[in-house]
């Protein structure tokens, strides 16, 4: 038995403990039968930490912070906890007909959506949490002006209907994110040109040095021109700096 299932088996059985003294209606006592059912069904788990979560349930538990419930109570890292609850309000708020509370257990039919429409391309199973991540990364790339809607809505169509795997989808949306173009008349961005010419300069000179020591006139030009690109690069430092101070006094003024 490996270290990880021997782990993975003693704080199943820590947390089985606990529930033995709860009462099954409790919420408390839910959210730690669905981190035992975590791995057949995610979605169960996410659902209950958001409400823990937004309702801050964990104090009256006896913890201060949501991390101290997440890492001592549920043994679920909180940086974990944090995935799963923003995989949850993802679901619920682009595809909620296909939460659980939402379908039929009998005929497993499931309910209209929020529109009251039923879509019937929309498949009837729930995505991976790391499928519904690329999602929520490509969601906040849209709101970036990074992505389009389209692209969005196309990867998403793909997703659900299972067309694309994890690696296709984020392979899509690495290609597809756009980066916006920089204004190279911007002092930042001119200084970043500047230090990288100054680098490279350097580089030259040693270079010149080492292999042409007695190309003097060569040798000469180098130079300067290293000289140049620094007093350039100090110059736009000391009035960037200036111009941050100015403002910092602006604000301290107001």
């Amino acid at each position: 038995m490996s270290e990880d299932t021997v782990k993975l088996t003693s704080e199943t059985a820590l947390i089985m403990e606990k529930m033995v003294s709860l009462n099954p209606e409790d919420s408390r006592y839910q959210v730690l039968k669905a981190v035992v059912d975590y791995k057949a069904s995610w979605i169960e788990l996410a659902e209950h930490l958001n409400v823990v979560a937004a309702n801050k349930e964990f104090k009256q538990w006896g913890y201060s912070k949501f991390k101290d419930y997440c890492d001592e109570e549920l043994h679920i890292p909180s940086s974990m906890a944090s995935k799963l609850v923003k995989s949850f309000q993802w679901v619920d708020r682009e595809i909620p007909e296909l939460l659980p509370r939402y379908i039929d257990e009998e005929g497993g039919e499931r309910a209209a959506a929020k529109d009251g429409r039923v879509d019937e391309d929309v498949p009837r199973v729930l995505p991976d949490i790391d499928t519904v991540n690329v999602l929520l990364k490509a969601e906040r790339e849209v709101a970036k002006d990074r992505l389009s809607q389209d692209v969005y809505d196309e990867l998403k169509e793909k997703a659900l209907k299972g067309e694309d795997d994890i690696k296709d989808l984020k392979k899509t949306l690495k290609e597809s994110i756009v980066e916006p173009e920089k204004d190279l008349t911007l002092p930042k961005e001119q200084i970043k040109i500047l230090r990288r010419s100054l680098s490279a300069t350097e580089k030259i000179v040693t270079q010149l040095e080492e292999s042409l020591g007695d190309d003097e006139e060569l040798f000469e030009l180098a130079q300067k021109l290293r000289e140049k690109l620094f007093e350039r690069v100090s110059a736009m430092l000391d009035a960037e700096a200036y111009g941050d101070a100015k403002a910092d006094d602006g604000q301290a003024s107001e």
